[in-house]
């Protein structure tokens, strides 16, 4: 995913503010050069005061550490949240971070789960006295695993719902809500889900998940990467919250192990986000920036790296800002493999997914596939696009540079339209060339290994009758072209036209406005801009598209990383209409900023004939629309998330989203401005797709298919008495790897302590008794 949005090219495939702004072809490939040596956005500051709000104080740090309880006051305990994930029929991952004293320290925690069943009353499912089917574990946690608990807990029932919490003896964690799936022959009306992607910390609250944690009949969420961001404080991207900015640890870029987790630490300290981890399991894969931006990789150290990833520096930390700047660190970044695999311990340790087979590339600590039966209804594929077998040339490329330096010296818009032209007749010729790049069948985002354990999955899941086959990917895979300025003002009221054409034309026709003149060729021919996406890796897309139509019977792909809302029908080949044959849902960032505010500020004097800023926004998205055929939707001025309701005969997936004086807002302000549980937001569009109609996506009269519950979970509110419990299992060595708990055997319960805390609350449901244990261990076996 990218740093910078608009029309020069960083991971999201926008242009750089810089390049935008030069005034010929040597400042913008001067801005280009900034833009690889310095897209790290590093900068190191020795010491940093944090908000005086913050649990966090001034501290001096040299290298990261661990997080201990003095950056709370001195008083340790659950301060990250729980977490539940990876749900199979008969299992879920749970998790927890503690907070020690010391570093040195060895905790010993109790993880308690019972099953929300209609025979025990909410108020007594973890009273022993009341509830015989309270299951205990105790879990050492050291430095080893950054104290962090991940417990995969096996022999549960099938569609049933638990609540779980952690203590320590004396604090208890957050109450956490999960559940499994249902098992595969098992009938499902309905299965409720939202998905996300592109949070960064220091450009907002994460209100948008706090939103999605009061989805009623929330099943499961999905994240499809750049859950973290790695950049450190040197430049000012994606930073309009300066306070969280001085809340981000480290402050310089992470690549150190220590560094990630006190990045993924950092995170968890927003509410929104321990609100929804507690609320459902999730299912989740990386983009980039969870290792560095633009990350790749084919397998071997020889062919992999990342466009944010310096071996060696030639600045420190001691170095000045220009320094750093000039050098693109601070210090040296060391062995792609070593910082890659730091990067996935550190996301394995806090984020609730079992450790899978095999490795990624030059990561060989673990994989992320993972895959999801819902029963009847719904198969869900997971796999990492990034380190695996990623191609370097399209993960790098800029389309832009391709068309730039010819729309420089050539302002006559009508040549550009008239075939004939010798300018026409270039441009057709760079589009040709650049095309053929994109469509070489060397280039890959999946691999081979991916794709045929993709077409496995779907085809199994067409035979077993399955109506929905879900692919989640952390890029987009509609093919898109970048705004025509030149036809813009087609798309603005009648009465306003005129002005949009004064205004657009004066911009074409300046010498520095070549860029948007590149972008109109690119339209002309054509051409989409972002080879990061699946538009760059063009011929193993097709593949993908093809082997839908083939081995699926309703194909919906989830993809993100533009940080814009976008929904596409996908057509046959991967071309830009034909067939339908799929579904490209594209969810907004979080916070992370797309094009909104580059072209959204550049186009502010159209606001009074159109009639104010969000008419103008408007007015952009519907360019977009027109001139990509089958692009159903786009915003990109707001964030927020994408939620769905799906059965048999019908996916239908509304757009909820959050203005961005909302996304500033610190929570209570937020809610007490709503006067509401969470702060405001607003449904954009409902868009059906009906079963047996693939690739339809038809905007609906209104949003009605998502609701939303007015008050948190009671289970919230639960008490958790501390026990010793004879004969509990004691688990060890339950960090990135998890450790398993198996609930089939009964332990002997014994009260030792009276001591209690508040927790949590979920809805009631009684499960089958987990028949299909085959499916755990398919999981397992991928």
């Amino acid at each position: 995913m990218g740093a910078c949005p608009v029309l020069f090219v960083a991971s999201n495939g926008i242009p750089s503010k810089e390049a935008l702004q030069a005034k010929n072809p040597e400042e913008f490939l001067a801005a280009e050069k900034k833009m690889r040596e310095k897209s790290a956005h590093k900068r190191l500051r020795e010491t940093f005061l944090r908000s005086s709000k913050s649990p966090l104080g001034m501290v001096t740090i040299e290298k990261s550490e661990h997080i201990l309880a003095n950056y709370f006051d001195g008083e340790p305990g659950f301060y990250h949240g729980v977490a539940s994930g990876d749900p199979l029929p008969d299992a879920v991952v749970l998790w927890t971070r503690y907070t020690p004293e010391t570093e040195d320290a060895t905790i010993m925690l109790e993880l308690f789960i019972a099953e929300v069943d209609s025979s025990v009353e909410d108020q007594n499912l973890f009273d022993f006295e009341s509830n015989e089917h309270i299951r205990v574990a105790e879990i050492e946690v050291t430095k080893e695993s950054d104290f962090v608990a991940k417990v995969d807990v096996v022999g549960l029932k099938s569609n049933a719902h638990y609540v779980f919490a952690f203590t320590d003896g004396d604090k208890v964690s957050d109450i956490g809500q999960t559940r499994t799936a249902p098992a595969l022959d098992e009938k499902v009306e309905t299965m409720t889900y939202a998905f996300f992607s592109c949070a960064h910390f220091s450009n907002g609250y994460f209100h948008s998940y706090d939103v999605a944690s009061t989805i009623k009949d929330l099943d499961f969420w999905v994240h499809v990467g750049d859950y973290i961001y790695e950049y450190g404080d040197y430049e000012p991207y994606a930073s309009d919250v300066p306070e969280r900015k001085a809340q981000t640890l480290p402050k310089w870029e992470i690549v150190d192990l220590q560094d990630y987790r006190n990045r993924y630490a950092t995170y968890h300290l927003d509410e929104g986000l321990r609100n929804l981890r507690r609320r459902a399991p999730v299912i989740q894969i990386w983009d980039d920036h969870e290792l560095t931006n633009n990350a790749y990789g084919e397998g071997d150290i020889f062919n992999t790296g990342a466009e944010n990833h310096q071996e060696t520096c030639s600045a420190n930390r001691d170095s000045t800002d220009e320094e750093k700047a000039a050098a693109q660190c601070d210090r040296d970044e060391g062995n792609v493999k070593i910082r890659f695999n730091n990067a996935a311990q550190a996301y394995m340790e806090w984020m609730p997914l079992r450790r899978g087979p095999g490795n990624m590339g030059v990561i060989d600590i673990t994989s992320i596939t993972q895959v999801i039966e819902w029963g009847e209804l719904a198969s869900i594929v997971a796999i990492d696009t990034r380190v695996t077998s990623r191609s370097m040339e399209p993960t790098l490329a800029s389309v832009f540079n391709d068309f730039a330096g010819f729309a420089f010296g050539n302002t006559n818009m009508s040549a550009y339209y008239d075939p004939n032209s010798e300018i026409r007749q270039t441009f057709d010729t760079i589009a040709s060339g650049t095309k053929d790049r994109m469509n070489d069948p060397s280039f890959t985002m999946i691999g081979e290994d991916n794709f045929q354990l993709t077409m496995d999955v779907f085809a199994e899941s067409k035979a077993a009758g399955k109506t929905w086959q879900i692919f989640a990917a952390g890029t987009m895979m509609g093919p898109q072209k970048a705004i025509n300025m030149h036809s813009l003002a087609d798309y603005a009221p009648p009465d306003s036209s005129p002005f949009v054409k004064d205004y657009t034309d004066a911009i074409l026709a300046d010498p520095s406005g070549f860029l948007f003149r590149a972008a109109v060729a690119m339209d002309l021919t054509d051409t989409p801009y972002n080879r990061d996406g699946f538009d760059g890796f063009a011929h193993e897309r097709s593949n993908l598209i093809n082997g839908f139509a083939q081995h699926t019977n309703n194909p919906i792909v989830l993809g993100g990383d533009l940080h814009d809302s976008w929904a596409w029908t996908l057509y046959k080949d991967g071309k830009m209409s034909g067939e339908p044959v799929a579904v490209n849902l594209g969810c907004p960032g979080v916070t992370s900023p797309g094009w909104g505010p580059f072209l959204g500020g550049l186009l502010t004097p159209l606001m009074g004939p159109l009639g104010g800023l969000d008419n103008v926004y408007k007015l952009i998205a519907d360019n977009f629309v027109g001139i990509n055929n089958g692009l159903v939707f786009a915003d990109i001025q707001k964030k927020g998330f994408v939620a769905i309701k799906a059965t048999k005969n019908e996916h239908i997936a509304e757009y909820i989203l959050l203005d961005s004086v909302t996304t500033l807002t610190k929570y209570e302000d937020a809610r007490r401005t709503s006067g509401k549980l969470t702060a405001d937001f607003s449904c954009a569009v409902s868009l059906k797709t009906t079963a047996g109609q693939p690739g339809s996506l038809v905007p609906q009269p209104h949003c009605s298919a998502i609701e939303f519950e007015p008050v948190r979970p009671v289970v919230w509110e639960l008490s958790v008495q501390g026990h010793s419990v004879k004969g509990s299992t004691t688990l060890k060595d339950c960090g990135y790897n998890a450790c398993q708990f198996n609930v089939s055997s009964k332990h002997k319960k014994s009260p030792k302590s009276e001591k209690s805390a508040k927790g949590s609350k979920g809805k009631k449901s009684k499960g089958k008794t987990a028949k299909d244990t085959k499916a755990h261990k398919k999981a397992r076996s991928l």
